[in-house]
C-alpha cells in the first residue's frame, strides 16, 4: 500500500514489521 506518491516500498515494509 503506497500512501505517498514516489515512496520506497522498503520504508512501509519497516514500519509495518516494527508494528507487527
Amino acid at each position: 500500500v503506497v500512501s505517498r506518491a514516489g515512496s520506497p516500498d522498503t520504508t512501509h515494509l519497516v514500519i509495518y514489521t516494527s508494528t507487527r
